[in-house]
C-alpha cells in the first residue's frame, strides 16, 4: 500500500488565500475565520507556512493600513497588532517576533506624533512582551525601537514622550537587566551647571572689598548675598557631578571650605515657616502641589531668593549626603587610591550631623522629612552591595520556593504539626543518631557513626607529600636552570617556615644533628635539600623525561611552524593581548582607571617615552598579572562594553 506524499504549500498560492482572508476578517474583526483559513492549508512543513505568514502581516501593513497615498489610520494599526499579530503568535501560527517586527515597520514609517499615538499600545501590552512566548525573541527588537525613537526625538521639546520610552524599558526589561544598569558606576559628565564666572561690570565697583560677607537684616529676614558668595555656591555643583575628584587632596580641600561656607549660609539664616511658598498663588491652589525644575536657575540675582526657598535648600543638603555616602561607601570599581583619610571621615560625619540638623529646622515637616533621608539612604546601602554582588536576579529565588509548601512562621500558609518528643527519641535511637537540638549540628555530628576514626580517615590528611612540597625548589638549586637568588623559594621565610613544619613530620633528616649550627634558614634549607633530592629518584627521572620531550617539541615547532603554547580556556594571550593594545591604542588613557592598576604603576606607565601602544600593552600586562586567572576574554569585553569600545576590538576574539 503506498502512502501518499503531504502535500508542498506554494508560497504565491498561500499568499493568495492568506492575504484575502486577512483582508476580510480584519473588517469584520473575526480572528476565528482568519484561524480556519489558516488550518486549511496543508503543508507537511509547518516553518513554512510561519515564514507565509510571517511576509503577509508585512504586506497587509505596507499595502493596506499605511498606503503612501493615503493618512494612516493608527487605530487600525492598533487593532492589527492587538488582535490579528499577537493572537497569532500565541498560537504558533506565526513566529514570535512577528509582532515586533511589524511594529517596528510601522515606526520607521509614521512621523513622531503618529508613533506617540502608537507607542499606547506597546504600553498596555507591556505584560504581553514579557510572557514567555515573546520575551526572548522581542526584547531586543524592542530596544532598538526605543532607542531609534529617543534618537528621533528632541529631550528639550519631547520631554514627556522620551519619558514614556524610558518608563516603559523599566517596566519591561527585569530588574537584573544588565542593559539597563549602570553596572561600573559612571557619572554623567555632560551634565554641567554654567554661572557667570566674571562678576557684573554694572556692579557699584565703589563698595568696600572687604565688605563681602553676609548681610542679615533681622527685620525684614532679608540676605544679602555677595559675588564670593555665588562663586562657591554653584562651583560645589561640579564635585556633585563628579564625586571622584574629591579623593584628590587639592580639589578636597577646595570642595571642604566651599561646603563649609555654604552651610554657615544656611545655619546663619533660618527659614520661617511660609519659605518657599509664593505670595502670588492663589488660595485656591492646593497646599500639596508640586512645583518641579530639571536644571538649577543660576542667575546671581536669584540667589537670594533661592537661599529663602525651603525646596531649594533641601536639594542642595540632600546632594550633599548622597555625595558623601558615595565617597564612604564600598564601590567595586573604585581604585585603591580611592579612599578616604581619617582627618576626611571625621570631617564628613560632622557636616553630615549638620546637615541633618538643618533639614530638621527647614520647614514644614522638617523632622519628618529627616528621618524619611536617613531611611532612604540606609535603603541604598543595601542596593549598593547588590550591584558589587554583580546584580544577581531575584527571580531565581522566587522558582525554587515557588512549589515549596511554607509554614506560617516561614511566611507561609499553613501550621505545621509538632511531633511527640518521645516519637522523636525512638527515631534517633533506631536510626542510631544523636540530636544535637541544631540541625546543622545534628547533620555535621553524624556524619560517621566513631568521630575520632573519622579525624583518621586518609582523606582527612592535608600535609602534601615532601616530593610535591619540595619538587620546584629542588628544581631551583640546579645552575642549570640558572634561577636567580631572589627568586628562590628557599629564600622566601614564610615558605621556609611551611617547609621545617613538613620536614619535622615527614624527613628523618630533620632530626640528624650535625657538628655546626645553623646560621641562616636558607642555608640549612639547602644542604637538607641536597640530601632529599638523592632519595628521591623520581626528580632525576622527571628531568630526563622533560629534557626528551622538549626536545620533540622544539622539533614539532620547527615543522608545523607554530607555537607550542597552552591556552587556558578563556584567558587572554600574549598575542591577543598585543591585538588589543593595537585596538586601544588611542583610548588607553579612558581603559586605564577600569582595570584595577595601581596608581605607581600607572604614572610609571605614562611617563615612559613608550608609543601609546607600547603603553596600552604595558597597561593590559599589568592587569593580566592583577587579575591572575580571572584575566579572561570575556572580562575585558565586559569592561570594554561598559567604556562603549567594544566595537573597537572587533575580530581579537574570533
Amino acid at each position: 500500500m503506498m502512502v501518499t506524499p503531504a502535500k508542498v504549500l506554494k508560497f504565491s498560492e498561500g499568499q493568495k488565500q492568506l492575504l484575502g482572508s486577512l483582508k476580510q476578517n480584519f473588517k469584520d474583526e473575526n480572528f476565528g475565520n482568519f484561524e480556519k483559513t489558516f488550518d486549511s492549508l496543508v503543508s507537511h512543513d509547518t516553518e513554512n507556512k510561519k515564514l507565509v505568514l510571517d511576509q503577509i502581516f508585512r504586506e497587509f501593513l505596507t499595502r493596506n493600513l499605511l498606503p503612501p497615498s493615503a493618512s494612516p489610520d493608527i487605530a487600525a494599526c492598533q487593532r492589527f497588532i492587538v488582535q490579528f499579530a499577537i493572537q497569532a503568535a500565541r498560537k504558533g501560527f506565526c513566529s514570535p517576533g512577528t509582532p515586533i517586527q511589524v511594529l517596528s515597520d510601522m515606526f520607521d514609517i509614521l512621523t513622531l506624533a503618529h508613533c506617540e499615538t502608537l507607542f499606547k499600545t506597546v504600553e498596555q501590552e507591556v505584560t504581553t512582551w514579557r510572557e514567555q512566548v515573546f520575551f526572548v525573541s522581542c526584547k531586543n527588537n524592542l530596544l532598538r525601537i526605543c532607542n531609534d525613537l529617543l534618537r528621533r526625538l528632541s529631550r528639550t521639546q519631547n520631554t514627556v514622550f522620551c519619558g514614556r520610552i524610558l518608563l516603559f524599558l523599566a517596566k519591561f526589561f527585569p530588574f537584573s537587566e544588565r542593559s539597563g544598569l549602570n553596572v561600573i558606576s559612571e557619572f554623567n559628565l555632560d551634565n554641567t551647571t554654567n554661572f557667570n564666572k566674571e562678576e557684573d561690570d554694572d556692579k557699584d565697583e565703589k563698595d568696600d572689598k572687604s565688605d563681602l560677607k553676609i548681610k542679615i537684616d533681622a527685620d525684614e529676614h532679608n540676605l544679602n548675598v555677595d559675588y564670593s558668595l555665588y562663586c562657591k555656591f554653584w562651583q560645589i555643583q561640579d564635585y556633585f557631578r563628579n564625586p571622584v575628584q574629591c579623593y584628590q587632596k587639592v580639589p578636597w580641600k577646595t570642595f571642604s571650605s566651599y561646603a563649609s561656607d555654604v552651610l554657615s549660609t544656611f545655619q546663619s539664616f533660618k527659614l520661617d515657616p511660609n519659605s518657599g511658598r509664593s505670595a502670588s498663588v492663589s488660595t485656591s491652589t492646593p497646599a500639596t502641589a508640586e512645583q518641579y525644575f530639571a536644571k538649577y536657575l543660576t542667575n546671581q540675582n536669584l540667589l537670594q531668593l533661592q537661599l529663602s526657598d525651603s525646596n531649594f535648600r533641601r536639594y542642595i543638603l540632600l546632594q550633599f549626603l548622597i555625595l558623601f555616602q558615595y565617597l564612604k561607601s564600598n564601590v567595586k570599581f573604585k581604585t585603591d587610591a580611592q579612599t578616604l583619610e581619617s582627618s576626611q571621615t571625621k570631617w564628613i560625619e560632622e557636616t553630615k550631623g549638620k546637615i541633618f540638623k538643618l533639614l530638621a529646622e527647614t520647614p514644614p515637616n522638617g523632622s519628618e522629612f529627616s528621618k524619611s533621608v536617613k531611611h532612604i539612604l540606609h535603603r541604598e546601602e543595601h542596593w549598593n552591595k547588590w550591584k558589587n554582588e554583580g546584580c544577581p536576579s531575584f527571580a531565581k529565588k522566587l522558582e525554587e520556593n515557588a512549589g515549596e509548601k511554607r509554614p506560617i512562621g516561614e511566611g507561609g500558609s499553613y501550621r505545621r504539626k509538632k511531633r511527640k518528643l518521645g516519637d522523636l527519641i525512638q527515631k534517633e535511637i533506631a536510626e542510631k543518631k544523636v540530636n544535637l537540638g541544631n540541625s546543622g549540628l545534628t547533620a555535621l555530628w553524624n556524619l560517621h557513626p566513631d568521630n575520632l576514626e573519622a579525624c583518621r580517615a586518609k582523606d582527612r590528611d592535608f600535609l602534601p607529600s615532601l616530593e610535591n612540597y619540595f619538587e620546584e625548589a629542588i628544581e631551583q638549586l640546579d645552575p642549570r636552570n640558572e634561577i636567580e637568588e631572589a627568586y628562590k623559594k628557599v629564600n622566601n621565610g614564610e615558605w621556609g617556615w611551611r617547609a621545617l613544619r613538613l620536614m619535622s613530620r615527614r624527613s628523618s633528616h630533620f632530626f640528624i644533628s650535625g657538628n655546626n649550627p645553623i646560621a641562616k634558614l636558607p642555608e640549612y634549607l639547602e644542604s637538607m635539600l641536597g640530601k632529599m633530592a638523592k632519595e628521591m629518584p623520581g626528580l632525576g627521572a622527571k628531568e630526563e623525561t622533560e629534557v626528551g620531550m622538549s626536545a620533540d617539541v622544539g622539533d614539532a615547532i620547527a615543522e608545523n611552524g607554530e607555537e607550542g603554547e597552552v591556552k587556558e580556556t578563556g584567558r587572554v594571550t600574549d598575542a591577543q593581548l598585543v591585538d588589543l593594545s593595537n585596538k586601544l591604542a588611542d583610548n588607553w588613557k579612558k581603559l586605564a582607571p577600569k582595570l584595577g592598576i595601581a596608581d605607581d604603576k600607572l604614572t610609571e606607565i605614562s611617563e615612559n617615552d613608550d608609543s601609546d601602544g607600547d603603553k596600552c600593552l604595558a597597561l593590559l600586562k599589568a592587569w593580566v598579572e592583577v587579575e591572575g586567572p580571572g584575566a579572561t576574554q570575556d572580562e575585558i569585553v565586559y569592561i570594554l562594553e561598559g567604556l562603549k569600545l567594544a566595537s573597537e576590538i572587533e575580530g581579537v576574539f574570533a
